[in-house]
């Protein structure tokens, strides 16, 4: 349970941090009791995703489940990475984009597979792209993972990219 005592408009500067602050402590309770838990930025890209609409909810959910079942531990690299995005700057709005043809380089090197942390065999252009470091802000402004536009609708590629790749 979440504490709407607490809640801020979503304009609210720190509006992010706080939701990810939720997201670790909800994940700390459930797994403290045994429960496998949604990794914090998946849990994230879920709730501040504007391309899911209600009707696509359950089949989201479903597809989650599955990948949540079917992963294995957390590594340690898993671990780290989850701690930076729990720390970095997500921006709210494309203006407070600071560097967006740099973003868009990297990912294109990364879905490309020229990138040091580029796909590998099997895995897909989105798991590539969200292996990129320091780029958290394409499900919040409703892009795709890989920046080339806007996205449509929300698909289960997004649930299922971590799980293929990184």
């Amino acid at each position: 349970i979440i504490d709407v005592s607490q809640s801020v408009d979503l304009d609210h500067p720190h509006a992010f941090d706080f939701l990810r602050e939720d997201c670790l402590h909800v994940n700390t309770f459930f797994e403290k009791n045994g429960t496998k838990i949604i990794p914090e930025r998946e849990l994230f890209d879920f709730i501040t995703d504007p391309t899911l609409k209600d009707e696509d909810v359950e089949d989201y959910l479903n597809e989650l489940r599955k990948k949540i079942d079917a992963a294995a531990p957390m590594t340690d690299q898993e671990k780290v990475d989850q701690a930076v995005f729990h720390k970095a700057y997500i921006p709210r709005k494309m203006d407070e984009i600071t560097d967006f043809e740099r973003d868009l380089k990297k990912m294109q090197q990364a879905t490309s597979g020229k990138a040091g942390k580029g796909p590998e065999a099997g895995t897909s252009a989105d798991a590539a792209a969200r292996s990129v470091d320091g780029i958290y802000y394409q499900t919040v402004l409703g892009m795709k993972q890989d920046l080339s536009g806007p996205l449509k609708k929300s698909s289960s590629s997004r649930v299922g990219a971590k799980a293929a790749g990184a």
